[in-house]
């Protein structure tokens, strides 16, 4: 099945605009065609359309805004997961204090290279896959701590607070994938390109001949 959402925005609104500009030619030439007939059965069904249109598009609108925002809020959660795992991470004992912040700044610098342009299906892939490489490595820095001494608190705070981070990392891929769905954008498109037959102008009449009809 065609997801609309992996389409570049450029392909999208140059198909759009081809369409558009296509059934507005089909839609006058099938005008001209009828001449004045059903005049007034075209303009109940033009503003009908109209109707469904816009009714449809403020859903369509509603729904990426409630989506824009679980991404941002899912963007800011993780940011302040992983700045609380850090700051635990600087009470841990050495050498654990140094290699999970190391792995901290390569998890960091994962998250922000896919945010600053946008990555194509295999690069997305290679990131997640390179993201849970590195929370797997902070997990066993974190096993490793706990079997030493149960009884440390920075450990189990750390231990705490990279849960947290990984929870926010798979909230935040749930709310980047969680796209329009199809069967909401497939109305518009089927009803902005419709071709609509438009109203003939009447041909005007001279003056000569409106005279005459007059006597």
């Amino acid at each position: 099945m065609v997801e609309f959402a992996e389409w570049p925005l450029q392909l999208i609104f140059a198909v759009s605009l081809a369409l558009i500009l296509a059934a507005s030619e089909f839609g006058h030439w099938l005008g001209q065609r009828a001449g004045e007939r059903h005049n007034e059965n075209i303009t109940t069904l033009e503003a009908s359309m109209l109707g469904l249109l816009a009714l449809m598009i403020s859903f369509t609108f509603a729904m990426a805004l409630t989506r824009f925002d679980a991404r941002r809020d899912a963007v800011l959660n993780e940011a302040n997961a992983i700045g609380t795992t850090a700051l635990r991470a600087r009470l841990l004992p050495s050498p654990h204090s140094s290699d999970c912040l190391a792995l901290l700044r390569d998890y960091v610098k994962v998250r922000l290279d896919i945010t600053r342009r946008v990555p194509s299906n295999a690069e997305l892939n290679e990131a997640i896959a390179r993201s849970n490489a590195i929370q797997e490595a902070l997990w066993q820095q974190a096993k490793a701590m706990a079997a030493k001494d149960t009884g440390l608190v920075p450990t189990g705070l750390f231990i705490q607070s990279l849960n947290d981070m990984i929870d926010n990392h798979e909230k935040r891929l749930t709310a980047a994938r969680n796209r329009v769905p199809n069967i909401a954008l497939a109305p518009c498109t089927r009803l902005l390109p419709s071709p609509l037959p438009s109203r003939a102008t009447p041909e005007p009449r001279s003056p000569g001949a409106g005279g005459l009809e007059s006597i």
